[in-house]
């Protein structure tokens, strides 16, 4: 009777064992199955790619985007010398001969040598003059991509040449000629707009005949 009771309490033993390691084992797979959909989540989830650094597309060296140049800056001086020639010198035959002319001008950019550079513009000019009845009047006109070549004079610049483009049939091919091929292209396909060029220069006429 004894020896069948311990017989009994050893198979409940084992069962109860048995079924602790059954346990065991179905909540260790359970347990693994989760951690490997967890790690394949993890190895398929979307990588955010590094965003490119913004950049700017090329900059002339004379480009509107650029600070307002100094009197003192390569870009500061050539414009100054090309302002100096402008209000002194006429591109054009006048028509009348009479009136005054006044000057504008959009640098595209400029080549650098030691002793001269060479500065490629859209120049615009208008002559006014002032009737004997009080009125201002409208006479000849320019506007044109021009090549100047300005010298040097110690620390300042001075225009010595100017270049401007032929009439007619040869117009283009002569502002590739004047201009290297990123501004003659500019030149030639996307002209610089004029308004401001207009503008500055009825602010110079405005200014002279009130004096």
């Amino acid at each position: 009777m004894m020896k069948g009771g311990i017989i009994t309490k050893l198979l409940w033993i084992s069962g109860l064992i048995a079924s602790i390691v059954f346990l065991g084992v179905v909540v260790g797979i359970g347990l693994f199955s989760r951690s490997k959909k967890l790690s394949l989540k993890r190895e398929h989830s979307p990588i955010s790619s590094p965003q490119p650094t913004p950049t700017l597309g090329h900059i002339s060296p004379a480009s509107s985007l650029s600070p307002t140049p100094t009197s003192h800056s390569p870009e500061g001086k050539i414009k100054k010398a090309i302002d100096d020639f402008l209000s002194q010198e006429s591109l054009f035959s006048l028509t009348s001969g009479k009136g005054e002319v006044f000057c504008a001008h959009y640098l595209y950019g400029w080549n650098e040598k030691p002793d001269a550079v060479r500065a490629y513009a859209w120049i615009y000019c208008q002559e006014y003059t002032h009737t004997p009845e009080g009125k201002i009047e409208e006479g000849a006109g320019v506007s044109e991509p021009v090549l100047f070549v300005l010298e040097r004079k110690g620390d300042q610049l001075k225009v010595q040449d100017v270049y401007q483009p032929k009439e007619g049939d040869k117009y283009v091919t002569s502002i590739k000629q004047m201009f290297p091929p990123k501004y003659a292209q500019e030149a030639i396909n996307n002209q610089p707009d004029v308004q401001p060029l207009v503008k500055e220069v009825q602010r110079k006429m405005k200014a002279y005949f009130a004096d």
